[in-house]
């Protein structure tokens, strides 16, 4: 007869999953930020958060971007983005009310269009 290989005790694993839960695993490369989707401010964590390029294990499999502090991204050497990068998101999110809502109805008090806070 002929022997049939089988697999014992696997688990499916989402990519989604695995970035997020092996932040901080030496197995875990966080690479530098993507320009899309664009930086975001998380009310939660109170930080500007980006999308970062994601690889697992020793073979470097590429997982979908997870995201992190834009700091933490800046700390690792990231060469994507500048040292005044998280402020000037953070700048742009406040002048938008997205930090403190009662700053959005004074938006049109404003001389320059929030968005030149990205511009270089």
């Amino acid at each position: 007869g002929s022997t049939i290989s089988t697999m014992r005790n696997v688990t499916p694993i989402d990519p989604q999953w695995l970035g997020s839960l092996s932040m901080g695993c030496k197995l875990l490369s966080v690479g530098d930020p993507l320009d899309i989707p664009v930086p975001k401010y998380d009310t939660d964590r109170d930080s500007i958060m980006c999308s970062v390029v994601t690889k697992f294990g020793d073979q470097g499999w590429i997982l979908p971007p997870i995201q992190v502090k834009m700091d933490d991204a800046l700390r690792k050497g990231s060469k994507n983005i500048m040292s005044d990068d998280p402020y000037r998101w953070f700048a742009r999110y406040l002048l938008e009310g997205k930090v403190v809502k009662e700053l959005k109805s004074l938006k049109s008090f404003l001389n320059d269009d929030h968005s030149i806070t990205r511009g270089r």
